[in-house]
């Protein structure tokens, strides 16, 4: 619940080195009830040899959970 709380709340940045791989498996996790109500499959495929981006986890959190939402909504 805090994470989700995090993701809609508007806050400072908090802006830091972070993995790729680990924005994503955490949108998913918070998204993989909303998908199985909806009959689609979550996989994640992410190359092991992405760099870390520099920014605010909830930002580009929220980015991530809309690509992922709007995904959905067109399938």
């Amino acid at each position: 619940i805090q994470r989700l709380r995090s993701l809609l709340a508007r806050g400072r940045l908090d802006t830091r080195v972070l993995a790729v791989s680990q924005l994503v498996s955490g949108v998913v996790a918070l998204l993989r009830a909303e998908a199985e109500a909806r009959g689609i499959k979550l996989e994640i495929d992410i190359a092991p040899d992405v760099p870390p981006v520099r920014g605010d986890a909830v930002q580009l959190q929220q980015v991530v959970l809309n690509l992922v939402m709007n995904a959905m909504d067109a399938t």
